[in-house]
């Protein structure tokens, strides 16, 4: 794992579009703060007008924007303890997880260094997870 790992993507919900430019932009620019490189956008918004928009705006910041279907990838809504990430963790290595850490949710749409700690943290018990199932 990176310090910059592209499996950890915050999910753009549709209220930082719904409340103009200035809302998006601001998204986006607390993200790239946070530590995301990867904005994940639901396949359901690929279609609205702004998509370009936000496209060109992730790019000047040097994010990289990702359409996902969010049931194919881990959708983490809350900071958690050791233990309950290492609960996921488990879940996730016995499923054979290769998707997206999916950051973000309805009540905290901002994004934050926190959340961000804990999804590299579940990538980390992923990775050491895996590693110890193949030797």
């Amino acid at each position: 794992m990176t310090s910059e790992d592209r499996r950890i993507a915050w999910l753009l919900g549709r209220e930082a579009l719904d409340h103009g430019d200035g809302s998006m932009k601001s998204c986006l620019s607390v993200a790239a703060e946070a530590g995301f490189r990867v904005i994940a956008m639901d396949l359901s918004m690929a279609t609205i007008d702004c998509g370009p928009e936000v496209e060109s705006e992730a790019k000047r910041m040097g994010l990289h924007i990702i359409r996902v279907e969010e049931v194919e990838h881990c959708r983490l809504v809350s900071v958690l303890d050791s233990a309950e990430r290492r609960t996921l963790a488990h879940a996730l290595s016995r499923e054979g997880f290769e998707g997206f850490i999916l950051c973000g949710s309805g009540d905290s749409p901002t994004p934050d260094k926190s959340m961000f700690a804990t999804a590299r943290a579940l990538l980390r018990d992923l990775d050491q997870l895996d590693w110890e199932a193949s030797h």
